[in-house]
């Protein structure tokens, strides 16, 4: 049933006249079906041929010493059967009591009476003899008991009183010393106590003077830090705004200079100009230096122009 719904759901999806590979696959190798028939039939074969339980085995060692405490166990029982009914006929007369019979045809003659009997009999009247030593003991045990008892109950008593007069005096005494601890205790207290204000108004009074000195220095320290740093602060707040004044001029010439042509040019041939007569009068100073005659005459002469 499962292999044919599994090839109802192949047919499904691939389509009734189509073929799959694994149908191909499974025509040339064989089906899982196919492949597991052998495996079923040698699996068979081993359970009807060979032994669940083989020579040497845990188990058939298990099961031989299981067999060997069985026979044991019913000889033992055969055994004491057989003991159990021998000792049974052995005293098979004496439980009858066929010998035992009073006012019958054999009242006269002397009665036998078996070793096991005897040591019955025996048994009997060595158990009254022990029951009635039992009782005489047991009647003198219990008065003595009685007595014990009684002289147990009175000396109880009288220790009872004595350590009820000794828990007493120790509650009277244990009170006194409580009461003379507390009194010491507290005149050592509130000595301590006066001491300790004292101490403690000074180390007040101390902390409120460091505490006020601390708080004066750390006023005056911090102000002076506040300043120097606001007088920084300033200073870098003028620089700031000089070289931010100073950019905005710059800006401002060059939008001059380039919105009025004419006055840039004019300015452009002055400052050329006035570069080249600051060269001559390099070259002249230099001149001067090297030729000192020239010079003079070059400077009287300007003087007489």
């Amino acid at each position: 049933a499962i292999r044919e719904d599994m090839e109802k759901k192949k047919r499904e999806k691939e389509g009734v006249d189509g073929v799959s590979e694994e149908d191909k696959k499974e025509d040339e190798q064989g089906t899982p079906w196919e492949k597991i028939i052998p495996v079923n039939e040698a699996a068979k074969f081993r359970i009807t041929k060979e032994k669940a339980i083989k020579e040497g085995d845990e188990r058939d060692h298990v099961l031989n010493e299981t067999e060997q405490t069985m026979k044991f166990g019913l000889f033992c029982l055969t055994f004491q059967y057989f003991r159990a009914m021998k000792m049974v006929r052995r005293e098979k007369v004496s439980w009858e009591g066929a010998q035992e019979s009073i006012g019958g045809a054999d009242a006269g003659k002397k009665k036998h009476i078996t070793a096991e009997r005897k040591k019955m009999l025996d048994e009997e009247r060595n158990e009254k003899e022990r029951n009635r030593n039992m009782t005489k003991a047991m009647i003198k045990a219990k008065e003595g008991e009685q007595r014990k008892r009684l002289r147990e109950e009175k000396e109880r008593a009288e220790a009872a009183k004595k350590l009820m007069k000794k828990m007493l005096q120790e509650k009277q005494e244990k009170s006194s010393a409580v009461v003379l601890a507390r009194v010491y205790r507290g005149h050592l207290g509130r000595k301590a106590a006066r001491r300790w204000a004292r101490k403690k108004a000074e180390l007040e009074a101390m902390n409120a003077l460091m505490n006020a000195s601390a708080i004066t220095i750390q006023r005056v320290h911090r102000g002076h830090k506040g300043k120097v740093a606001a007088s920084e602060v300033r200073m870098e707040m003028a620089e700031f705004i000089a070289q931010i004044r100073e950019e905005e001029a710059k800006q401002d010439e060059e939008e001059y200079w380039k919105t009025h042509t004419f006055a840039r040019y004019k300015r452009d041939i002055k400052a050329f100009v006035r570069t080249l007569a600051e060269g001559a009068r390099s070259i002249s100073v230099r001149r001067g230096a090297e030729n000192p005659e020239d010079a003079d005459f070059g400077v009287g002469a300007k003087g007489t122009k």
